[in-house]
């Protein structure tokens, strides 16, 4: 598929390219066109997990994004971009060791139930979206559990310690 035949694709790197600064690390670039291209055209954009394929989550640390991206643009100043440039297929893997989902959030947290993260999104948990689903952040179970003094095991910590489950 050529970046010309994709109008979507075309804007998204054209946002990410004026959005981007060049003090940003390269995946900053790649992060804002896979956000602009999921709020255009979210099917165009495939989300991998830990477990979603079969593995264990030890197996798998990061969130795999697939999409298609123009390499070849990346040379070229607006206005000299060719239309010809050839949608490439790639995979960006995201470390994920830090977020969880729903059911890697409870095991964290030490609940036994997905639900009780539901109550605690609703008195004011924070969460962020992936597409359709909820990413459960460390940092923000961990103050939320500590701030409201649930569970013994999380008074004995005095501060937050990532990527360890307590």
């Amino acid at each position: 598929m050529l970046l010309k035949d994709s109008p979507n694709h075309l804007e998204a790197f054209e946002f990410a390219r004026n959005l981007t600064l060049d003090a940003l690390p390269s995946y900053a670039h790649d992060l804002m066109y896979i956000a602009k291209l999921l709020e255009m055209e979210p099917e165009s954009i495939g989300v991998s997990r830990p477990g979603d394929r079969g593995e264990s989550d030890s197996d798998n640390d990061g969130i795999y994004y697939i999409y298609h991206y123009p390499f070849a643009a990346e040379d070229f100043e607006d206005e000299d971009l060719p239309g010809d440039v050839i949608l490439e297929p790639t995979i960006l893997e995201v470390n994920s060791h830090l977020s969880h989902s729903k059911k890697q959030a409870a095991k964290y947290c030490g609940i036994s139930s997905a639900r009780t993260l539901e109550r605690w999104v609703k008195a004011g948990l924070r969460v962020f979206k992936l597409g359709t689903e909820r990413v459960f952040i460390e940092s923000e179970l961990y103050d939320f559990m500590a701030e409201r003094g649930i569970g013994e095991r999380w008074k004995s910590e005095p501060f937050y310690i990532p990527g360890r489950a307590l």
